[in-house]
C-alpha cells in the first residue's frame, strides 16, 4: 500500500500472534514499547491512521542445530540435600 508504513517482523509473532494482542494494530502497540522513542511514535501514528503493512521474516531454524556447551556451574552453590 503507498504510503504505508512497512514494519517487518519475525515470523513467531505470526505464529503466536494472540499471545501480542487479537488485532495486527493490538501487537504493533505491543511491538512499540520496546522501540526507541521516535521509532514508537512513528509506529503508533502508522497504527493510530491505519497505515501500516507488515513483512514476516523467514524463521531461521539452522538457529535450533548450533550447539552451545552449557554454562559451567557457579561455585561456592551447595548441591541438591542428601537424606
Amino acid at each position: 500500500e503507498a504510503g504505508a508504513t512497512q514494519v517487518t517482523l519475525p515470523a513467531l509473532f505470526e505464529w503466536y500472534r494472540e499471545d501480542f494482542g487479537s488485532t495486527d494494530g493490538e501487537m504493533l502497540r505491543w511491538v512499540s514499547k520496546y522501540l526507541p522513542p521516535a521509532k514508537e511514535r512513528a509506529l503508533l501514528l502508522a497504527v493510530e491512521a491505519d497505515r501500516f503493512v507488515i513483512k514476516w521474516m523467514a524463521f531461521d531454524w539452522t538457529l535450533n542445530k548450533k550447539h552451545r556447551p552449557a554454562p559451567p556451574m557457579p561455585t561456592g552453590v551447595p548441591g541438591p540435600r542428601r537424606a
